[in-house]
């Protein structure tokens, strides 16, 4: 039996965005990664946790790609240059900005390496994205 839960207009409301909109959540999608980066960095190697590294990392990422993601939607479809324009360049800076915070960011490794050292017994699914993880570093 499936659920259906059905979609309010607010749902869509991004469909509308326009270009300041735009900004808005760029800068806001890449405040929220600092911050949960930095949050992931900040736990002592001892309480190191997949929750608190390995998934809160791929939860932060999530979530800037969601936000890319409508976005990007805009870029292609909106109907404004100017919103198309204000687009490509929110694109093209939360993709410079994943790099720089999580890619390149060798705090963020040493952090998701810590955890992979101590960790033991993970599931299938778990131990997969630990091990993309820490390859996605090579």
């Amino acid at each position: 039996m499936y659920i259906t839960v059905p979609y309010t207009k607010e749902d869509f409301s991004w469909t509308q965005w326009k270009a300041v909109n735009i900004q808005e959540q760029t800068e806001g999608a890449i405040a929220e990664l600092a911050r949960r980066v930095v949050a992931i960095c900040a736990v002592p190697v001892a309480e190191k946790t997949f929750e608190n590294t390995i998934y809160a990392l791929d939860a932060a990422v999530a979530a800037l790609h969601g936000v890319e993601a409508k976005i990007d939607f805009l870029m292609n479809v909106s109907p404004s240059p100017e919103v198309r324009a204000a687009a490509q360049k929110a694109v093209d800076t939360l993709q410079a900005k994943a790099v720089d915070l999580v890619s390149y960011n060798e705090e963020l490794y040493v952090a998701c390496k810590a955890y992979a050292a101590v960790a033991a017994g993970l599931d299938e699914p778990r131990q997969r994205l630990l091990d993309d993880t820490i390859r996605g570093y090579r």
